[in-house]
């Protein structure tokens, strides 16, 4: 290896260029495993070309903070008011929002919390056919 092909190459594993595979990438973007999305979803928006992915060969790789950049920058909240807000850090599907609603001593059903996000009430993101909401807004939604 010349010097100069040692400069180009990149060293998976080093910070902010490592690469994991795409179940660790759905581990490190929903820590929640209620919430995740499927392997399959994963594969159908790589093969959309909604989610930035490298091939190795025959395998594989996704930069976590690249891909957090894209999503961020291609999903958006539908917050009441109608202002586009970034994809937050943390996101829970429904049975994750109505846990942390239950936190909070608010009993609901997914019926109502349907309504509430078809009505826009609640801050929700789309990715896909799949919705997921943010603790932190709902909380800030219910408290006005």
């Amino acid at each position: 290896m010349t010097d100069a092909s040692k400069q180009d190459s990149i060293n998976v594993n080093t910070e902010p260029h490592r690469l994991v595979g795409a179940a660790e990438l759905l581990r490190q973007l929903w820590p929640e495993e209620r919430s995740r999305p499927s392997l399959r979803w994963l594969r159908q928006m790589q093969a959309d070309g909604s989610i930035p992915a490298t091939n190795v060969g025959r395998r594989v790789w996704f930069n976590i903070d690249t891909v957090r950049q894209h999503l961020g920058a291609e999903l958006t909240v539908q917050p009441v008011d109608k202002r586009t807000v970034p994809c937050p850090d943390t996101l829970v599907d429904a049975n994750g929002a109505l846990a942390v609603l239950a936190r909070n001593g608010v009993q609901r059903s997914l019926r109502w919390l349907r309504d509430q996000q078809a009505g826009r009430a609640l801050p929700y993101i789309r990715l896909g056919r799949r919705v997921f909401f943010s603790p932190a807004q709902l909380q800030s939604a219910l408290c006005h």
